[in-house]
């Protein structure tokens, strides 16, 4: 990630879950859609997590959940907030994950539409991801207007 990009995301996580509660009936869906296919014997990471708008929700469905994010401001605003014992947050880059292959079963990239190598990332992805494993994109496009409509 370019050190202007990742600047960004550093200073905008003071307000980032503020900003993001005008979001919250889209991400209220996208919880709708993965839940049903989640279960207490899964191991979940999640990519991008920013300050836990995935995270928090869906964490006490799973065995561990794994929320990270490249950005430390972004993890740290996060941990700041009252979650599951099961949801622990950390600094990742997503392009290049310290995870041992087939560790999860689950894995959500979380605004692979921003990422700056969203090939790399899904290869990652992937790669840490358990056969017959979930991979959950939510991506936001535009589509008919100027509104972006969520695609899952």
């Amino acid at each position: 990630m370019k050190k202007s990009d990742l600047d960004f995301w550093q200073g905008m996580a003071a307000h980032y879950t503020k900003f993001m509660r005008r979001s919250a009936p889209v991400y209220a869906e996208i919880c709708n859609r993965i839940r049903p296919h989640l279960t207490r014997d899964m191991n979940v990471l999640e990519l991008a997590s920013g300050t836990g708008q995935l995270s928090f929700p869906l964490s006490p469905y799973v065995r561990l959940w794994e929320a990270t994010d490249v950005s430390s401001s972004m993890i740290a605003e996060a941990k700041k907030r009252t979650g599951s014992s099961r949801l622990h947050f950390s600094v990742q880059d997503a392009a290049h994950l310290p995870y041992v292959s087939e560790t999860f079963d689950v894995v959500i990239a979380n605004a692979l539409h921003i990422l700056p190598e969203p090939d790399r990332v899904l290869r990652e992805a992937r790669r840490v991801l358990k056969p017959g494993g979930w991979l959950f994109a939510p991506t936001f496009v535009h589509a008919g207007g100027k509104l972006a409509r969520l695609r899952t």
